[in-house]
């Protein structure tokens, strides 16, 4: 009786052992922190200024961005970003020569961007490419610049962290933006005393997604 009941005891235990390591195992499968989730929206804040390329001047500036993200395999997600920066914008005088007006300038990007990011850990380091357009609001006409709409190429990197399953996560992300259509007429480079007039701007920000459904 005794050696039945050791046996009984013993096939129990291997069942209940069996049973608990594929518990755990489907508890622990590498499906968290792949944000597959069919749209998420981040918040985000930064700084942003201009490369110092001699063509104009500014000190870095508030910059606030909202995005709509959809996932669309492990690892590759598709975004719609809208940023808006604002700065100190310094150029040269197109009437006074050697010196340069200063205004307070809004800069407008609408952006769509890939995102490659290592999946399934809680740390996500990534890199963005993208294409969008971008313009400038409240630029002093003294100026004499045509800076209307015009296409920008931006690109960065960085690295996110999930703090709440596959429900929030923060992220630090480095920005660059290849600015395109901002030189001249020959007419208005004439009178800056440049052949050309070219600067991109390149931006800090951080931010938090919320994976919603």
């Amino acid at each position: 009786m005794t050696r039945i009941f050791l046996k009984a005891f013993f096939f129990i235990g291997l069942v209940c052992a069996s049973s608990s390591s594929f518990a755990f195992e489907v508890v622990n499968k590498k499906e968290s922190f792949e944000n597959l989730r069919y749209l998420s929206a981040r918040l985000g804040m930064g700084v942003q200024t201009f490369t110092d390329e001699g063509n104009v001047n500014g000190t870095p500036g508030p910059s606030f961005q909202f995005a709509l993200v959809r996932a669309l395999t492990r690892g590759l997600d598709l975004e719609f970003l809208y940023q808006f920066s604002t700065f100190r914008f310094e150029s040269s005088d197109p009437i006074v020569s050697n010196q340069t007006i200063d205004s307070r300038t809004g800069m407008h990007q609408e952006l769509l961007r890939a995102v490659l990011y290592l999946p399934y850990t809680v740390g996500q380091p990534f890199l963005t490419a993208g294409f969008g357009g971008y313009h400038f609001t409240g630029l002093d006409a003294k100026t004499g610049l045509d800076l209307g709409y015009a296409l920008e190429v931006p690109v960065g990197a960085g690295f996110r962290a999930f703090i709440a399953k596959n429900n929030i996560s923060v992220q630090v992300e480095y920005q660059y933006h290849f600015l395109l259509g901002e030189n001249q007429s020959a007419t208005t480079l004439g009178l800056l005393g440049q052949n050309e007039f070219r600067f991109n701007a390149y931006a800090i920000m951080g931010s938090f997604t919320f994976h919603f459904f």
